[in-house]
């Protein structure tokens, strides 16, 4: 059986004479006395880091703590209403505007020669057609719209972001206003010198 450690604890009582405000500042000063002999003292220790490189445990330590296998994904409060309930817009096709130009290749030609291999080049493409060889202002997703289907190419779900998209990925374009679509000069130059792609050249 262990053998019980023995304490002492030693009890000081204090008179106070005097008012009752001097007897009660003398009750408070007891009081916090009485407190700090009780509550426990906190050590902040400075730890090296040549010291934490060396100690394996804290490595263990460590390692369990980045370890967020076990963590589950919690879905936001707020979650974003523009993604969940966001329709993608509809569409329409410019009637009046001539693809086929006075002068100039047909938008269907030109996109034959210049060959794009995905939306984004296409978009580039019909942009710049439509600001170069048809002098189009005020170009419009419904203009480049109406090249896709000319060119009866299945349209992106949300052309309007696409071309966002292609203005902040690539800056072919300037979509800032969606009413006034721009051809940049880094367009301009893809277009007429690295379409079409050379041999086997990945976009």
């Amino acid at each position: 059986m262990a053998k019980k450690e023995k304490g002492r604890l030693r009890v000081f009582f204090a008179e106070f004479e005097g008012d009752d405000e001097t007897i009660q500042e003398g009750l408070r000063s007891i009081g916090l006395a009485v407190t700090k002999t009780f509550q426990p003292t906190t050590k902040i220790v400075r730890i090296s880091e040549s010291a934490i490189d060396d100690d394996p445990d804290l490595d263990e330590f460590e390692e369990a703590f980045n370890d967020d296998s076990d963590i589950l994904d919690v879905p936001s409060k707020k979650p974003s209403k523009q993604r969940s309930n966001r329709k993608p817009p509809v569409m329409s096709i410019v009637k009046d505007l001539d693809l086929k130009p006075d002068g100039n290749p047909a938008f269907c030609e030109f996109i034959a020669e210049k060959k794009p291999k995905d939306n984004q080049e296409f978009i580039v493409c019909a942009v710049y057609y439509l600001a170069h060889k048809v002098g189009q202002e005020g170009i419009t997703p419904n203009h480049v719209y109406t090249c896709f289907k000319d060119a009866s190419r299945r349209t992106p779900k949300d052309l309007p972001q696409t071309l966002r998209n292609v203005a902040s990925r690539k800056g072919w374009v300037d979509s800032k206003k969606q009413d006034d679509i721009k051809i940049t000069n880094v367009g301009d130059n893809y277009v007429e010198h690295d379409l079409p792609h050379s041999g086997g050249e990945e976009s």
